[in-house]
């Protein structure tokens, strides 16, 4: 009898030592080589959604605004900036063109809001809210004014003026409020009710490193520990929330956390001291001091991706469905596109521009590297070339 409560409790001993220790990520990884084997039908998968989506797209009418495709020239001065199932919205420097479930929808004059400058060290972006019904705007390097517009309505209002590039964005889950910090203003920040854009200033006790937003409009911060409307809920740092979870992070450790209390739902080492931490699209992007080893998270997916070389970006493609990095592997000054789930990758033409998204790289017509075996939508009787056969 003596010798079962012994061994009950070496057990019960080895059960708790175990609890709050960090899962190594190794354990949860899937690596490019392991999944290598179900690349097989990739091209013919990609080329048969997007033909789903823009078979039979209309022809239509847009006066004023020329967006003939017709080579890589005139490409270059035309870029799509946002694309998920039902919206595409092209740039050019001059208007912002929308098209919802396969039609022409509405076009915004940038000019007319100095939201013109297409490319050079200053440059007009965009930030856009996760389903695209609404999209910040701005100008690098610049003091200009920062409009936040409605892609729905065309309602469109200013929220700031500044450097976008040096302007923190993040938007509550489904779309209900924004939160806004400027880097060099690290104190404060401004929140926006999307519902009406009543914009009001939240002040923090100390500078702040990162922000995010729930649907309730309360707002997360951190600084020695992460806060939610002024009250300390955990330790660490803050990455991102959602419905259901908090992610942070801490040295060498990941962490899941409930959003509303805090508490530590689940713990992982990713193995080096993390140096970056990035969300994009669902995932996010772990990066050590050197920048040569990076872990990914796909949290919709709560699988993690191991890759070799420094991602220098994350994008979806136009379903929401697959995820793409875009790698810099060290001895060449090149960028690698790399499908998430295949491990198959293909070098790009950006290596100028490294932030590119996929739906931007797919959008663009690239010379003697398009397969000859495209999607085209039409548009005045001309063609926006979509290349869907990238990966090789």
């Amino acid at each position: 009898m003596m010798r079962k409560i012994a061994i009950l409790v070496i057990l019960l001993s080895v059960i708790l030592a175990s609890c709050g220790k960090a899962k190594p990520v190794e354990n949860n990884v899937k690596t490019a080589n392991e999944i290598k084997s179900k690349a097989k039908n990739f091209n013919n998968e990609i080329k048969d959604d997007y033909k789903k989506l823009y078979e039979g797209l209309p022809d239509v009418s847009l006066p004023q605004y020329d967006f003939t495709y017709s080579n890589a020239d005139d490409n270059a001065y035309k870029k799509i900036v946002f694309a998920n199932y039902d919206k595409l919205l092209i740039y050019d420097g001059k208007a912002l063109v929308l098209f919802r479930n396969k039609k022409f929808y509405m076009v915004l004059d940038a000019e007319k809001f100095n939201l013109k400058y297409f490319q050079g060290n200053k440059s007009t972006k965009f930030i856009f809210s996760p389903y695209g019904s609404f999209v910040v705007a701005g100008n690098s390097l610049s003091d200009d004014a920062i409009y936040l517009i409605n892609v729905n309505t065309g309602r469109l209002c200013q929220i700031y003026s500044g450097d976008i590039d040096k302007v923190n964005i993040s938007w509550s889950p489904l779309e209900k409020y924004l939160v806004l910090v400027d880097e060099e203003v690290p104190s404060k920040a401004y929140i926006v009710d999307l519902k009406d854009f009543e914009k009001s200033i939240k002040y923090f006790p100390f500078d702040i490193n990162n922000a995010c937003i729930d649907d309730m409009g309360k707002v997360f911060y951190d600084g020695n520990g992460v806060f939610k409307d002024d009250s300390k809920i955990s330790s660490g740092n803050l990455i991102y929330i959602d419905y259901d979870n908090l992610y942070t992070y801490d040295d060498k450790t990941f962490t899941l956390r409930d959003v509303l209390t805090g508490k530590s739902l689940n713990n992982y080492d990713v193995g080096f001291n993390i140096r970056s931490v990035m969300y994009k699209d669902d995932n996010i992007l772990f990066k050590d001091a050197n920048e040569n080893k990076s872990i990914i998270y796909n949290i919709s997916e709560k699988k993690f991706y191991k890759v070799n070389g420094n991602v220098v970006n994350i994008s979806k493609d136009i379903f929401g469905k697959k995820s793409y990095y875009f790698v810099k592997k060290y001895g060449s000054g090149d960028i690698f596109i790399v499908d998430e789930k295949t491990g198959k990758s293909k070098k790009t033409l950006y290596a100028f521009s490294p932030i590119v998204d996929i739906n931007t790289y797919l959008g663009f017509s690239i010379g003697n590297e398009v397969d000859l075996s495209t999607v085209k939508i039409g548009v005045n009787d001309n063609n926006l070339s979509y290349t869907v056969d990238l990966i090789n």
